[in-house]
């Protein structure tokens, strides 16, 4: 918007009085401070986020594997490097019941549960058909 338009704005609010004028400013102040509101809201989740996105994140780094485990020497590569270490295994399997002539496609998910038991304290399992 030009200057000229803005001055044409301006001057129509005028004639009728400051009234409706000092709507038109009130609602320029009121938007100018939901965007300053949700500017600084959006930088302290930054902030937030970049200083202890590791503890809500449960860790920091991840390695990744695709169809075998860790060697010894990544393993202890690893370790040099983490204050701690956990594994989990996934991978899909078809499951065959014969006698019904059924199939059904499964996933296997192993994880190691120190981890989780150094920092949820007990774990209980409940084995089953879900």
């Amino acid at each position: 918007m030009s200057w000229r338009v803005s001055g044409k704005i301006a001057r129509r609010e005028l004639r009728s009085g400051l009234s409706g004028f000092r709507i038109l400013i009130a609602c320029l102040a009121l938007g100018v401070a939901a965007i300053a509101a949700v500017g600084t809201v959006r930088s302290g989740i930054q902030a937030g986020l970049v200083s202890e996105g590791a503890a809500l994140l449960g860790g920091d780094a991840e390695a990744e594997f695709t169809n075998r485990f860790a060697t010894d020497d990544e393993r202890a590569w690893m370790e040099n490097r983490a204050d701690a270490i956990s594994q989990i295994v996934d991978f899909r399997s078809m499951a065959v019941v014969e006698r019904v002539s059924m199939s059904l496609l499964t996933t296997v998910l192993e994880l190691t549960m120190a981890l989780i038991y150094q920092t949820y304290g007990h774990f209980h399992a409940k084995f089953g058909i879900y």
